[in-house]
C-alpha cells in the first residue's frame, strides 16, 4: 500500500473506522489491507461494520477488531428503534460541503 510507505496519509485524529460492504471487501481477499490500515491508527477508533449479510468470516472479524459489538439489523420484519432519533436532510450541492464543513 504505497500510501502508508509514502507516509502520505495521517491516521493520528481518527475517531471511527467504517467498514461498508465488510461481506464484499472479505470476499475479495482485502483482510490483509483492513489489518494494515487498523495498525497504522494511533489511537483506537470506534470501528463500525456495515455488511448486507453475516456470514462467519463478518463474526469472526467482529470478534477480531470490536469491543463489546452491537448488532443492528434493519429489513422488512424490523422497526427502527424508538431510542434512534432519524432525520432526513436535503441539500443541494453547495449546501452539502457547508454542512460538512468544507
Amino acid at each position: 500500500m504505497i500510501i502508508f510507505k509514502k507516509k502520505s496519509l495521517k491516521l493520528n485524529k481518527i475517531k471511527y473506522f467504517v467498514l461498508d460492504e465488510t461481506d464484499r471487501m472479505l470476499d475479495m481477499g482485502f483482510e490483509e489491507q483492513i489489518e494494515k490500515i487498523k495498525q497504522s491508527f494511533k489511537a483506537k477508533p470506534q470501528t463500525i461494520l456495515f455488511s448486507a449479510s453475516i456470514p462467519k468470516e463478518i463474526i469472526k472479524l467482529t470478534n477480531k477488531y470490536l469491543v463489546k459489538p452491537v448488532r443492528v439489523e434493519v429489513g422488512v420484519n424490523s422497526l427502527p428503534v424508538s431510542s434512534i432519533d432519524q432525520q432526513v436532510i436535503n441539500l443541494t450541492k453547495k449546501e452539502k460541503y457547508k454542512w460538512y464543513g468544507y
